[in-house]
């Protein structure tokens, strides 16, 4: 019996990186979007170099797939437009 509980322990802890590459697939292009609007509007600096090496994956992306760069066209300009009087 105690075996069926170490089992069932060790897929748990599988389920954590599968998990974790899920939300940084899914998470860090849809991070762009707050961060439009947040510079935008002031709130952070949009020349910070920063802002260029966390997204030049994303950049990469954007430029060998047409379909992913329309994507991330249009969710950017909803962004862009939150909140707009």
């Amino acid at each position: 019996m105690s075996d069926d509980g170490n089992h069932e322990e060790r897929g748990r802890l599988r389920i954590w990186p599968v998990l974790m590459v899920l939300v940084l697939l899914i998470g860090y292009p849809l991070s762009t979007g707050p961060v439009v609007w947040l510079a935008e509007r002031g709130h952070i600096d949009e020349n910070n170099p920063v802002w260029g090496s966390v997204y030049v994956p994303l950049l990469y992306v954007c430029e060998e797939s047409p379909f992913i760069l329309e994507l991330m066209e249009r969710y950017i300009r909803f962004w862009e437009s939150a909140g707009s009087p």
